[in-house]
C-alpha cells in the first residue's frame, strides 16, 4: 500500500482513499460515542450548523470543542462523552481539526476517520478494501 501523508491544507480533491487522523480528542469522543450506543455522528462544519441541527432534533446530543456554549451538550471530550448517555442517539459533532479534516474528504470513495483507539480497525477495514493507495490526512497544526 502506498501512502502519503497531508494536512488538512494540502488536501487537493484527489484523494480516493483517505484516512483522517486525530487522535487526541475528536475521533476518541467519536468511537467512545459509538461504543455506548450512539446510533450516527453528524459532522458539522461550524457551530452555527450545530446548533441548527440541533434545533431541529432536539433528541441529538451537540458537542464542540474548546470551551462550553450555549446551546450544546457537551465539549468534545472522551471522558464527557463516557459521563452521557448517547445510546440510540445521533450526536453532532463540530471541531476545529478532526471534523474539518473529514469534511474535506467526503467526496473520496473510502474515508475514514481514525484516532489510536480505531487504529487496528482502520488497518483492517484498509486491507478488507483492497485499498492501493492511501491519503493520510494529519489534522495537527502544520500537518503533525
Amino acid at each position: 500500500m502506498d501512502a502519503r501523508v497531508v494536512g488538512i491544507p494540502d488536501l487537493d480533491g484527489t484523494e480516493e482513499v483517505a484516512v483522517v487522523i486525530d487522535v487526541m480528542r475528536a475521533f476518541t469522543t467519536a468511537a467512545w460515542a459509538f461504543h455506548l450506543g450512539a446510533t450516527r455522528i453528524v459532522l458539522a462544519a461550524d457551530e452555527d450548523e450545530a446548533l441548527a441541527l440541533k434545533g431541529r432534533h432536539p433528541g441529538w446530543l451537540a458537542l464542540k470543542d474548546r470551551a462550553p456554549a450555549r446551546g450544546f451538550d457537551l465539549t468534545n471530550s472522551p471522558g464527557q462523552i463516557r459521563r452521557a448517555d448517547p445510546s440510540g442517539r445521533t450526536v453532532v459533532q463540530k471541531t476545529t481539526a478532526g471534523t474539518v479534516g473529514a469534511l474535506a474528504v467526503a467526496e473520496a470513495e473510502l474515508a475514514l476517520c481514525a484516532g489510536f483507539v480505531v487504529a487496528g480497525a482502520t488497518a483492517r477495514a484498509l486491507s478488507a478494501a483492497g485499498a492501493g493507495s492511501v491519503t493520510l490526512v494529519a489534522t495537527g497544526e502544520g500537518g503533525r
